[in-house]
């Protein structure tokens, strides 16, 4: 080859090169999602570990079915099944929970909220009416933690406030954890969780865990141990299978994992998945955006596994 011709086609070796180059690249890319999706990502869900062959980390369900003993969104053969058709005016339709979901649920959420009436489970009412307004105790509560979590609070277990209830900083940013969903909840109606537990500590302090690491006031009423202790000594305690779906009502409380080492709280909330599981509000996560989730058959698949330990229902404890 002449090399006027070779000096008319110089850029055709880098071209190849740089198009190598890339190729390889786009293939190194692919194989690294493939591995992180099926084997590295802390937040894949349990189906596609058990594409991947992995096994998912051993945990006492008691009476809890998993996702492989039960068919996703089939009830329980002692109900029928709800309405679903989302014209029906006695259901509200579905707004929230479209798009991608931002946690590995075993039941994907439906088209409609079902609630209590769906499955012909009548609502519980507290008899107690602390704050005096008409709404008795259970109701409020639901409605106190829907009220917190309506301001949008970002998760941050470092946040420290004096007088120890959460309020928003100067940006107008809440944060929290999962405790003080509880705290407010017990605020809206009527109830100060920080003083009555402050009592009982002081009054029973056998009863609490690791009692003598509580050092601070501002701190120890949202301490998941302290609260779990307080309902324990004062509150029924009831089923922690969540298929025994009629025992749960909102407003109740749920303690998941063990409270002596790392645990959470939340409280059932009015909705329900299609087999009757409730739904919770929690404060879980930083980044959390849905704040009402289909978590009771879900918490022990997490990263952590955090099986149902307590399920609480208070009424009315007045701290004397």
């Amino acid at each position: 080859m002449s090399n006027q011709k070779k000096n008319s086609i110089w850029w055709l070796k880098p071209l190849l090169a740089v198009l190598g180059a890339l190729l390889l690249l786009f293939v190194g890319v692919k194989i690294s999602t493939v591995i992180w999706d099926r084997y590295l990502d802390p937040e894949r869900t349990t189906e596609s570990s058990a594409v991947s062959g992995l096994t998912l980390p051993e945990f006492n369900p008691g009476s809890v079915m998993t996702s492989a003993e039960q068919t996703p969104g089939s009830l329980p053969e002692t109900t029928s099944a709800p309405e679903t058709e989302t014209s029906s005016d006695a259901h509200e339709t579905d707004t929230e929970y479209t798009g991608e979901l931002q946690v590995p649920y075993t039941r994907a959420p439906g088209k409609i909220i079902l609630t209590n009436k769906d499955f012909n489970i009548p609502e519980y009412k507290s008899p107690h009416d602390a704050n005096g307004d008409g709404i008795d105790d259970q109701t409020q509560f639901v409605l106190g933690a829907k009220e917190f979590l309506a301001q949008d609070p970002q998760y941050k277990s470092s946040a420290y406030y004096k007088g120890g209830y959460p309020f928003p900083d100067a940006q107008g940013v809440l944060y929290g954890v999962c405790t003080d969903v509880i705290a407010f909840a017990f605020k809206a109606a009527g109830y100060d969780l920080k003083a009555l537990i402050d009592a009982d500590m002081a009054a029973h302090p056998e009863t609490y865990i690791r009692v003598t690491e509580n050092f601070d006031p501002n701190i120890n009423f949202r301490r998941v141990r302290n609260q779990f202790c307080f309902f324990k000594n004062h509150a029924v305690s009831l089923t922690t299978d969540p298929y025994d779906y009629k025992e749960w009502q909102p407003g109740d409380i749920v303690v998941t994992g063990d409270p002596a080492s790392h645990a959470h709280i939340c409280m059932v909330s009015t909705r329900r998945a299609e087999d009757g599981v409730p739904y919770v509000l929690q404060l879980a996560s930083t980044g959390q955006s849905l704040f009402e989730e289909d978590y009771l058959t879900t918490c022990q698949f997490s990263t952590v596994s955090k099986p149902i330990y307590a399920h609480f229902r208070y009424d009315g404890f007045n701290g004397e």
